[in-house]
């Protein structure tokens, strides 16, 4: 099974945008990006609230909650990572378990690379 949709890269290669699926079950949002990483985004495009975690999962719920988190964004929330840009892991999960939206990402990269 595979954990997001791709639904684009630009065509310099480094811009791309995708959708994870809502889970109540912690997946990753972002992956580290290797210092290359200008803007990303998160839309949470579903009725349930998403948390998310930057760097390591570790003490975030594994499902259907919070434990600890960065970031709670409610329906329909939109969040921009701050500058200087994190360059490492985001990690999500939703307080709910049904399968009723996603979050839609958003990653540019920076020029050049």
């Amino acid at each position: 099974m595979q954990a997001f949709d791709f639904l684009g890269t630009s065509p310099s290669g480094s811009d791309s945008h995708w959708r994870v699926p809502q889970n109540s079950t912690r997946v990753l949002i972002l992956s580290a990006s290797q210092d290359v990483r200008a803007h990303a985004s998160v839309f949470n495009n579903s009725n349930a609230t998403l948390f998310l975690k930057f760097g390591s999962n570790v003490g975030m719920a594994v499902s259907g909650g919070a434990g600890l988190y960065d970031v709670k964004l409610s329906s329909a929330s939109y969040f921009e990572l701050p500058k200087p840009m994190w360059q490492g892991e985001v990690w999500g999960v939703w307080d709910t378990d049904l399968p009723a939206g996603s979050a839609l990402i958003l990653q540019l990269g920076r020029a050049g690379s």
